[in-house]
């Protein structure tokens, strides 16, 4: 029998590797629960499945990747964040473009250089709600 465990580091110190050892369902659910994602102190506004894009530098859209796009907002702060930490603040250009995209244009991280963002949305309507919980966000 396997002894139960509480921690990622408790898996480690009994020689467990959760990926590989007879005990790893019971050693991922544990190590699950204490998963730090960095929005613990954060609250979620508006979450969806979402596309994202992004204007190269040769004018070209790339794709960045797909999965939950989550508009949240710190607990205890007045700053927002859309996915890959990109800020969001007063007066930024946020756009309806084509029938299912939002367009941002924004910091990615500590760049000084601004990036234009396309964002698919599933339908019209999903584009709606979240060029409007940004437009709000950012008022």
């Amino acid at each position: 029998m396997v002894p139960k465990v509480k921690s990622r580091e408790q898996c480690r110190e009994q020689g467990r590797d959760p990926g590989r050892d007879p005990g790893r369902e019971q050693c991922r659910e544990k190590c699950r629960d204490q998963l730090i994602t960095g929005e613990e102190n954060e609250t979620t506004r508006h979450a969806i499945k979402a596309k994202l894009f992004y204007l190269d530098s040769e004018n070209q859209w790339k794709e960045r990747g797909v999965g939950i796009l989550k508009l949240n907002y710190p607990k205890d702060h007045v700053v927002l964040r859309v996915i890959l930490n990109i800020a969001l603040f007063h007066g930024m250009s946020v756009e309806r473009s084509q029938e299912k995209f939002v367009r941002i244009f924004a910091f990615e991280g500590t760049s000084t250089t601004p990036v234009h963002f396309a964002i698919k949305l599933p339908d019209t309507d999903a584009a709606d709600e979240l060029y409007n919980a940004i437009r709000e966000a950012i008022a």
